[in-house]
């Protein structure tokens, strides 16, 4: 299994991805919009950490409606 971590802004998100020995695979910016949340995370279930944050709710509905471990 794959691990990520969201650090959530306004316009974009900070996004690292990591195997399971904690070895960074991905870094990426992605616009946080649900068309291009739903683009990137189509993609194999990941545990996931999210921030804390205003945006929060709608990206952990969305990344669970993707199948994703929060």
């Amino acid at each position: 299994m794959e691990y990520c971590g969201i650090d959530l802004h306004a316009e974009q998100s900070q996004i690292c991805i990591l195997d399971e020995d904690g070895e960074v695979m991905e870094t990426s910016r992605v616009w946080t919009s649900r068309k291009a949340l739903e683009r990137f995370f189509s993609r194999d279930a990941m545990r996931i950490v999210l921030e804390a944050g205003g945006s929060s709710p709608w990206v952990s509905r969305l990344l669970d409606s993707l199948g994703h471990d929060e």
